[in-house]
Order: C-alpha cells, then structure tokens, then sequence
C-alpha cells in the first residue's frame, strides 16, 4: 500500500506544479519545474571552435528527465532512459540523430543571440504499484510535455518551425 500511496502522492503534487495557462505557450514555467523537483545542473556552452555544443558542468550517470530552460521557459523536455550523461553527450557530438542535430541547432542559435540554454534535471525513484513496474521517466516527460508544449518539442508543436 505504500507504494500506491506515494504513486498517488507524486501525482497530485507534479498536478499542483504543473498546471499552467494552456493558452499562453511562452510563460516561464521554471518556478513550477523547481517546486516539481527539479534541479539546473549547468548550461550548454559553445566549443572552443564555436561550432559545437558542450556542457559547463559533469552530468549524472542515472536516468531521469530533463528540460532546456532559455529566460525562464521551458523550451524542451526530453527523457534520458540509458542515463543523463550519455543523453547529453549524444547532443553534443552525433551527426546522425536528426533529434539530436535539431536541437544542437536551436541551442547554437541561442547562442548566436546571446542567450543561455539552462539545463535542469529531475532524476525520479524506481516504483513498483501491485508488482508492476512504474516508469515515471516517461510519464513526467510526456506529461510535461503535453501540459508546458515546449517549443522546441515537435510533439507538442505541430507548427512548421
């Protein structure tokens, strides 16, 4: 029963958190993200070349969720199954991934205006309701990103970018 109890907890709380104005697509939602329990981490910053991205600090290992923060919104929300670490990593140095390629883009475009690109994380507990297991990496992902519509996230924006 304990288990339940802090399944039902969780969400009532991230509910709490996460209830902004469906209308308004670019209000800054980082006091609700933090109040959820996310914490930043670092930014993204150019190479040393300037024609690539890296982090400014070392990231975790564990998986978890994580979203791209510019001026207090919310542009993107990805989840990390294998780990943080090499989720991030893959954003920095593939050539393939087309995910990873658009978003690399976007962030060197924030740096090309002169904006940051902060990255906060949430890395939630292994769950277990009536023996089945809970992923709650992905359900904060999807719900984050159904309830926040980053704009960066295709899913959550339909519209030609």
């Amino acid at each position: 029963m304990h288990g339940y109890k802090y399944v039902i907890m969780s969400f009532i709380i991230y509910e709490k958190a996460m209830s902004p104005d469906p209308t308004d697509k670019a209000q800054p939602h980082l006091p609700k993200l933090i109040t959820a329990g996310f914490r930043r981490m670092g930014c993204w910053r150019p190479t040393s070349a300037g024609d690539g991205i890296e982090l400014d600090f070392t990231a975790e290992r564990a998986p978890g969720v994580y979203a791209y923060v510019v001026n207090g919104v919310v542009h993107y929300v990805g989840s990390a199954q294998s780990g943080l670490h090499g989720r991030f990593r893959r954003y920095a140095i593939t050539k393939t991934m087309r995910t990873s390629r658009r978003i690399r883009d976007k962030i060197l475009g924030c740096f090309a205006a002169g904006q940051a690109v902060e990255i906060y994380t949430l890395v939630p507990p292994s769950l277990i309701w009536h023996d089945l297991p809970v992923d709650l990496i992905a359900g904060l992902e999807e719900g984050l990103i159904r309830s926040l519509h980053p704009v960066w996230n295709l899913r959550s924006n339909r519209e030609v970018e």
